[in-house]
């Protein structure tokens, strides 16, 4: 309570007493699970209200960016995302609905996040993927991946996986990287898988004495640069339809490596029996009877 006294200057006196009720001022807290560049900060509020039946009903946040759009939230749960990296002091004010208010300036630290962005170097039908990884953490490497095929559902957690695809088409990728310090980045690109070419050819002939000419009778499909190996050894003519001389006898094998012009590529062989001929017949004499 509290008691009003007064008295004149003759001595009379008088006195007035009230009763005033003291509330307990707020005690405003907030965490921060992580702060990262360019990425948006969660503030959770923790504020307490000591005083029963009492409650918060104001939240103002200075996010430690003086002149930055945004600087300030009445929101209970604020989010705000940081351009720099570096320490910020965060200050948040809580009003009682009785009228009590209290303040607390924290400094949070905002870190760099990674760049998980990356190219595609190669995309053929039933080939492996090139993939050219841009990622990176400052001057340090990423410390997590998580690549996703969106079409197809198949994951990896290696830093460059290996994608084959079975059909030509485009193709959903998404690479999420994680940083040392929990900062993360996610970047997807479309992707255009190259149908393979057709390597496919048939031969003037599959048999006959050396030494055998043999005409190539090309067939391919989306053929770009053709490669021609005999029994394994690459020969210089690079011709969609060469002629070849075979000397050697026994099963020879022609094979052709084909490639479309992104470089997709396909392969076939044939093989060609080539008899040794047979030694020339010498008649010396004659007799006749």
């Amino acid at each position: 309570r509290l008691c009003l006294e007064v008295q004149t200057n003759s001595g009379c006196r008088d006195s007035l007493s009230q009763a005033v009720f003291s509330y307990s001022a707020p005690v405003p807290d907030f965490a921060v699970v992580q702060a990262c560049r360019g990425l948006p900060t969660q503030f959770n509020n923790q504020s307490l209200v000591l005083q029963p039946g009492d409650s918060l009903s104001t939240f103002l946040r200075n996010f430690g960016v003086t002149g930055a759009p945004g600087n300030q939230s009445g929101l209970t749960n604020p989010t705000f995302t940081y351009t720099s990296i570096g320490q910020y002091a965060v200050q948040l004010v809580g009003l009682s609905t009785q009228g009590c208010e209290a303040s607390l300036t924290d400094t949070i630290e905002v870190l760099r996040s990674p760049n998980s962005g990356f190219s595609v170097l190669f995309s053929c039908e039933d080939e492996a993927l090139k993939l050219q990884q841009l990622s990176g953490y400052g001057s340090d490497s990423l410390s997590a991946w998580e690549w996703v095929s969106v079409n197809t559902g198949f994951r990896s957690a290696d830093s460059l996986p290996i994608f084959v695809y079975d059909s030509s088409g485009f193709q959903s990728l998404r690479l999420v990287g994680s940083s040392v310090d929990g900062c993360i980045d996610s970047t997807t690109l479309q992707v255009f898988i190259h149908p393979r070419p057709v390597a496919d050819f048939s031969l003037s002939a599959s048999q006959g004495v050396a030494p055998l000419a043999v005409q190539v009778i090309n067939t391919s499909l989306s053929g770009h640069q053709y490669h021609w190996f005999i029994d394994g050894q690459p020969v210089p003519d690079t011709l969609p339809n060469p002629l070849f001389t075979l000397t050697t006898s026994g099963e020879r094998l022609i094979s052709l490596y084909l490639k479309s012009a992104q470089g997709c590529k396909d392969t076939l062989i044939l093989p060609v029996n080539v008899i040794e001929a047979m030694p020339a017949l010498q008649i010396d004499r004659v007799f006749l009877v």
